[in-house]
């Protein structure tokens, strides 16, 4: 019968035998897995993983041998003498692991101090919780953050690419008495003009009330456009890199790129002076990790390749003729990338905070641009 032919096949000895050693190998996958895509650059190979499974399985045959089977004999283990071990354990572990946290990771011990000091320089802007909006945190337009003392007379105005930049600006235009208003959106694709479905994100009607905003503030004669553009057209290259992304339909790839043109025309139709920040090239992996791995970490650190990054954006740049006119163009690959590399970090200085944001730094370099 059929129920008959069922108990032979879960009886079978290869498959009791993966049951015992279940528990083991799900406890022994997760850190093993992590541990080598933290390590790799690039996403690991078939043949890695295909060793990482064969690893795991070693590793949760011993741990039930001779860890599972014994503690589960109460003649070898008394259960009180098991339940101060595994509290005297826990309590061991939460105390490294809040020590790992509270001093990132233990950084002092395990690297150089030149090494802790570049990793200084990948500084995020000091306002990203407060003046960056999202799903759970909408900030109205009229209570963005405004930057410095003086005049108001600019705006940036973007997805997450917007922070670092609002902020390195600003600092810019510290010397010559001129303020800055901040608008930006996390994960927020550009989306104005666009039909949404209701019950979705409030990115577009966020899009819709800062630009409008925007363009009847008198004041604002200057606006800075900075969208992490490439995924929005492509999709992230995390997971995936060193593959190009291929994650967004052609539908939507023409929605957001229609958009995006629309975004600045509306500007320019209200008489701004519209600057438009291309995405910076993204790396490999964050920038923390490139920063350990690097053996000069005074020199500098390679990103990607120039060739990966040019196929990369070759979308965007097959259609920058479609920009409306006056717009003007910052390309931090300009300065960012050689004809064979873009680079990380330079001269001890972080030029990202991860593995596609520009740190202060990076887009202190982007706002000389700007103000050249």
């Amino acid at each position: 019968s059929q129920q008959t032919q069922v108990g032979r096949l879960l009886g079978n000895r290869l498959l009791v035998g993966i049951g015992l050693l279940s528990y083991s190998a799900y406890l022994w996958h997760q850190p093993l897995f992590a541990f080598v895509r933290l390590y790799t650059v690039e996403a690991p190979s078939a043949n890695l993983m295909l060793g990482l499974v064969a690893l795991t399985m070693f590793l949760a045959y011993l741990t039930w041998r001779f860890i599972e089977r014994p503690f589960r004999d109460r003649q070898r283990v008394a259960t009180r003498g098991l339940f101060i071990t595994c509290v005297s354990m826990s309590l061991i572990l939460a105390l490294f692991g809040l020590g790992g946290a509270m001093s990132h990771g233990y950084r002092a011990l395990r690297f150089d101090e030149k090494f802790v000091d570049l990793l200084r320089t990948a500084q995020e802007s000091p306002f990203v919780k407060k003046c960056h909006a999202d799903d759970k945190k909408y900030i109205e337009p009229a209570d963005a953050c405004e930057y410095q003392e003086g005049r108001l007379s600019w705006a940036v105005f973007g997805d997450s690419h917007a922070v670092e930049l609002a902020y390195a600006l600003s600092e810019k235009l510290r010397e010559s008495g001129q303020r800055l208003k901040h608008f930006s959106y996390s994960s927020c694709a550009p989306s104005f003009g666009r039909n949404v479905e209701p019950g979705k994100k409030r990115c577009p009607e966020w899009a819709r009330d800062a630009l409008e905003y925007i363009a009847k503030n008198d004041d604002i004669k200057n606006v800075v456009v900075s969208y992490r553009i490439n995924a929005a057209l492509s999709g992230a290259h995390e997971g995936v890199y060193p593959n190009l992304p291929a994650s967004v339909s052609e539908k939507e790839r023409t929605a957001v790129w229609r958009s995006y043109v629309q975004t600045l025309a509306y500007l320019i139709d209200h008489h701004k002076n519209v600057y438009l920040v291309l995405q910076a090239p993204e790396l490999p992996a964050e920038m923390e990790h490139l920063i350990f791995k690097s053996k000069d970490p005074a020199g500098e650190i390679d990103g990607v390749p120039a060739a990966w990054w040019q196929q990369r954006t070759a979308f965007l740049k097959s259609h920058i003729s479609e920009l409306p006119a006056g717009v003007h163009v910052i390309d931090p690959a300009d300065f960012f990338c050689d004809d064979n590399r873009c680079i990380a970090a330079r001269n001890g200085t972080a030029y990202y905070v991860d593995d596609d944001h520009l740190s202060i730094n990076g887009m202190a370099l982007v706002a000389d641009q700007i103000l050249k």
